[in-house]
Parts: structure tokens; sequence; C-alpha cells
């Protein structure tokens, strides 16, 4: 296993740590959302550092390539444990969030017919198998454009040239 590879596995731990930390903790789910964000910079940037300490001449495509690895590797871990997070630890998330939007819709006056319309709608947004491969593919985007963003700071700042 490479070292980007361990850096990814390492920073996804800390990222679903951090995720039962804050369900245990009762705060809002943005705290563990920008949290994933954090530790998936610092994979991609630590992954890309240590293969550039080794290889120093490596162009920006290999160091992109470096950090889409960890990334890809990273947005694999958290999705699998986001899985297995809300089909056991928080069964009724989703149907938590329906409900929250299904009493505002009733409060300000929606018909019936509306609010059905917005539950089947809902059932269909607030669900697991739409989250999931959400959940996979924004992580791996947002990987892929931390990746583009580090390398091109090791290739062009001079500063880390010296690493």
């Amino acid at each position: 296993m490479s070292s980007s590879s361990l850096f990814a596995a390492a920073f996804a731990i800390f990222g679903i740590s951090s995720r039962m930390l804050v369900f245990a903790m009762g705060w809002d789910n943005s705290v563990a959302t920008q949290l994933y964000f954090l530790f998936l910079l610092l994979a991609v940037f630590f992954g890309i550092r240590a293969f550039f300490i080794s290889k120093p001449e490596s162009n920006f495509v290999q160091l992109f390539k470096v950090g889409a690895r960890s990334s890809a590797l990273y947005s694999l871990a958290v999705t699998g444990f986001t899985y297995i997070f809300y089909k056991f630890f928080d069964p009724n998330y989703f149907l938590g969030q329906i409900a929250t939007r299904l009493d505002e819709a009733q409060s300000k006056g929606y018909s019936a017919e509306e609010i059905e319309r917005f539950t089947a709608n809902m059932e269909i947004v607030f669900s697991l198998s739409t989250h999931i491969p959400t959940t996979l593919i924004g992580f791996t985007l947002l990987g892929m454009s931390y990746s583009v963003i580090v390398a091109f700071i090791f290739r062009k700042v001079p500063m880390m040239r010296k690493a």
C-alpha cells in the first residue's frame, strides 16, 4: 500500500470518527460534513506531498493522479461508512427530514394534493439510495478539484519544491 493510500485511509478514519462524535454529541450534521471536507483536503495534500518528496521531478499529471487516487480511496471509505451509518446507527434520519419539510408545508397552507406530490418527491430525494451515489460522486469530484489545486501548488510554488 502506497503512502498516499495510507494517508487517504488514515484521514477517512479521522472523518468517520468525527462523524460518530458529531452524532454522539448531537451536533448539527453540517459540522461532520465540513470535517469530511477538511480531512479530504488533508488526505490529498499529504498524499501528493509524500509522492512529491520521493519524486521531486514528477510533473503535474503525476501529482494529480496521486491526489485523485487518494481522493477516490477516501471517497469509497466514507461512502461505505455513510451507508452503514444511515442503515444501522441513524435509520430514521431521512424520515425526520421528510417529516420536517411536510410540517413546514402544512403550516404554509399547501393543499392535500400538493403535500402528496411533495411527499412523493421527498421520498426520492431523502433516501439512502439517492444519498449514497451523491456522496460518492460529490466527494470524488471535490477530491479531484483539491488534487488539481494541490498539484498546481506543488509544481508552481517555489517554497513547496524545497519540501
